[in-house]
């Protein structure tokens, strides 16, 4: 039982932003290398919903820690976007929406791998709270 308990205390263990900015990079530039072949199949649908719910803790992450800038907002419209794609992708009755969707998503996911080193390189350039010399610095 002590061994299921610790498992779970470190499976909910909060990330640092860039361990999460990595997660983010990470699972983006897998889902692309998988999308074009495994995009209709539900192994995908379960990576994908992942990865929303990553660049979404990533947006709440950034935004708690104040985070100037828009990278928050833009991680919360990707996991939001990655959602849609999904169902879109789900719901494709032809061909061509079907490439349409996953053309989307590769842009998507293009963007994340993208903008995910900004959000890691947010936390080495916030100074920190609890440092008298960096605290009253004005950054």
């Amino acid at each position: 039982m002590f061994a299921c308990l610790a498992a779970l205390a470190v499976a909910t263990a909060p990330m640092t932003l860039p361990a999460l900015a990595s997660q983010v990079q990470t699972e983006a530039a897998s889902l692309t290398r998988e999308a074009p072949k495994a995009a209709a199949t539900a192994g995908f649908d379960l990576k994908l919903t992942h990865f929303a719910d990553t660049a979404m803790t990533l947006s709440t992450t950034l935004r708690a820690a104040g985070a100037p800038g828009d990278l928050p907002c833009i991680f919360k419209g990707i996991s939001e976007d990655a959602r849609a794609q999904a169902e879109t992708l789900k719901a494709a009755q032809t061909k061509l929406d079907r490439q349409m969707a996953l053309d989307e998503l590769l842009v998507l996911l293009d963007d994340a791998q993208a903008l995910a080193p900004q959000a890691a390189n947010l936390a080495a350039a916030a100074p920190d709270p609890t440092d008298p010399v960096t605290a009253n610095k004005g950054h």
